[in-house]
């Protein structure tokens, strides 16, 4: 590699995050020049502005001469073009409800129950998974609707899954009979297409058997 100077490195309140460290991709001739091919992996993780300085190449070449002598010892010093890249919020205009926060070119979300069959007052996990490339931290909790036939109690939990995150939430159900964890809707906003996409998830059933404790009326 020639001499080559840049900057690739960001600070703590940088709205970019490096994923790994300059990778040298390709290098190929183009006429009469040798052409390297570097790329810096960065993940956007906040709104802002990060200016990375110009590059520049400090090295010798060997120039032949137009009398096809012997090669000439050339210093070379070539300044590059400074790179400023602003990560921008996802516009509040035409945000679905239920945006979770995800900027992603795939997102799913789907629901489960820990249990099928329970009692009255027995408790029951409830999971809501995403699955997506996007930077799990930039996925909010979701905020439960009202349930029927359901209370929640305690604090849900966050946990980071390889593709993806997941949360847990504490349920009981108050009455017996047929209950339903219904169909609950999930937005992103798509890289490719710039525009918010709504994914629903499947609704689960829950029987719950009437309990054996006693009421005291």
């Amino acid at each position: 590699l020639p001499h080559l100077q840049f900057e690739t490195a960001t600070g703590e309140n940088s709205p970019l995050r490096a994923l790994s460290q300059p990778q040298l991709q390709s290098r190929e001739q183009v006429g009469d020049d040798l052409v390297w091919t570097i790329t810096c992996a960065y993940r956007a993780v906040r709104v802002g502005e990060q200016v990375f300085p110009a590059p520049s190449i400090n090295d010798t070449r060997f120039v032949a001469p137009a009398d096809h002598g012997q090669l000439e010892e050339v210093r070379c010093l070539v300044v590059g073009k400074p790179v400023t890249v602003n990560v921008v919020a996802p516009p509040l205009e035409g945000r679905p409800e239920g945006f979770t926060g995800a900027v992603a070119e795939r997102f799913t979300a789907s629901v489960s129950l820990d249990a099928l069959n329970v009692k009255v007052g027995d408790p029951v996990k409830l999971t809501i998974t995403f699955r997506t490339e996007a930077d799990a931290e930039q996925i909010r909790m979701p905020q439960l609707p009202q349930l029927r036939g359901f209370r929640t109690y305690g604090e849900p939990l966050r946990h980071t899954i390889e593709g993806g995150c997941a949360f847990v939430y504490n349920l009981r159900p108050v009455q017996a009979g047929l209950l339903e964890i219904p169909s609950l809707p999930f937005a992103w906003f798509e890289k490719q297409t710039r525009n918010y996409q709504v994914t629903h998830t499947f609704a689960v059933p829950l029987y719950v058997h009437p309990s054996a404790q006693l009421v005291l009326m």
